[in-house]
């Protein structure tokens, strides 16, 4: 069924709480960490209860299911093994996967959160987790809940930071969150692929922000190993091998989301910046092509077109716009890095309101829902948790 004023109003304490956090994480109160905890517990409920309707969601509740086999679900969800061990906590949650896709949207948003704390600028960190959630470049991720291939773009996360330089000296946890990452989607193969792809670009510029020349080598060659490593498992896996094959030969499915009004906007949004940003800092061309994060932004804004094209022009968008969200994501990631550090993260307002004004007029005036005969985002459940029966 359509909830505006229920949905509308679980937004609304989103944006308050990031605003309690913008006004206590400037002022640096615990007050930050009540307002954290609120844009958790809104962010979880939003997305579980928005999900409720979707195909996806509908489908892995039933596939999840306690009475089918082992070797049925491995079947149906072949090379996943996350899920296979998953299944029985799955179905003893409210709502299934529905409350599975909450916690990965609040995971979403406690990036942007973690991020901020990180790099100093706590009083950004609701701004940023709603620059995320609400971003359309995610909207297969967020509102379409590809749940198991958001999970597994989010635990690639740690590879892409280590790759580009933000995070350091965590081997371990890189490791381990990418070897999660392989057994919870097919797609986290190629996600990890182009998480490391930051690595091949030249690290020449004004950023020094990498340690010691000994650690640099050090760590290209773990990340080089763990491309080989993925390659490796892309070759060798039959399940990956099929579905390349069925999406390439026998699936036209495909999305346009990625060249949606509202995406090119938030793309204009984001060039204004970068060229007010560099006006106001001084910043000509030979500085900017120099500069690290400058490159990996125009690199993954290259890869977000390429895969736009290939949906406009009609080239394998069955594949290319499967990896959309997941380039989103890493663009973002560059984006907030690249404004934090020419210290001008205002001149990202203009991005985050193509957002929020976005979200914000789908969740308060939804138009064209069709609750109970679609797979409309914002159809929440009719009745409670222990009132569905899954037949």
């Amino acid at each position: 069924m359509e909830a505006p004023v229920l949905m509308g109003s679980l937004f609304a304490i989103q944006l308050l709480a990031s605003i309690g956090m913008s006004v206590a994480g400037s002022r640096r109160i615990r007050a930050w960490w009540i307002g954290v905890m609120l844009l958790m517990v809104s962010t979880t409920l939003f997305f579980t209860l928005g999900c409720w309707g979707t195909s996806d969601i509908t489908k892995l509740n039933h596939f999840l299911d306690p009475l089918l086999t082992s070797v049925a679900l491995r079947e149906r969800l072949p090379a996943e093994p996350f899920w296979w061990l998953l299944a029985p906590v799955v179905v003893a949650l409210p709502y299934r996967m529905a409350f599975v896709h909450g916690l990965v949207a609040a995971l979403y948003a406690l990036l942007g959160v973690v991020l901020a704390r990180a790099w100093g600028v706590q009083a950004w960190g609701g701004w940023f987790a709603l620059l995320i959630i609400t971003s359309p470049m995610l909207r297969g991720f967020l509102q379409n809940a590809h749940t198991r291939q958001a999970l597994a773009a989010i635990l690639a996360v740690p590879l892409f930071l280590t790759a580009v330089g933000v995070m350091r000296r965590q081997v371990l946890a890189v490791m381990a969150s990418a070897g999660v990452s392989l057994t919870v989607h097919l797609a986290a193969v190629p996600t990890l692929g182009l998480a490391v792809l930051p690595m091949a670009l030249p690290q020449a510029g004004a950023i020094r922000e990498f340690g010691s020349q000994r650690f640099r080598i050090k760590s290209a060659w773990i990340i080089v190993l763990l491309l080989a490593a993925v390659f490796s498992v892309t070759l060798l896996l039959p399940a990956i091998q099929s579905k390349v094959v069925t999406y390439a030969y026998q699936n036209s499915f495909f999305s346009s989301y990625p060249v949606k009004p509202v995406v090119l906007r938030g793309e204009m949004a984001m060039l204004a910046g970068v060229l007010v940003t560099c006006f106001r800092k001084g910043i000509g061309l030979k500085q900017f092509v120099c500069c690290r994060w400058s490159q990996l932004l125009s690199f993954f804004v290259v890869v977000y077109g390429l895969i736009q094209l290939s949906i406009v022009w009609r080239v394998l968008p069955q594949i290319t716009f499967r990896f959309a969200d997941v380039v989103g994501l890493f663009l973002l990631l560059i984006v907030l890095q690249w404004f934090r550090h020419y210290q001008s993260l205002w001149l990202l307002l203009p991005l985050l309101l193509n957002g929020l004004l976005f979200w914000a007029k789908q969740v308060w005036m939804p138009n064209g829902l069709n609750c109970g005969d679609d797979d409309d985002f914002l159809c929440i459940p009719d009745r409670l948790p222990w009132l569905i029966r899954y037949d």
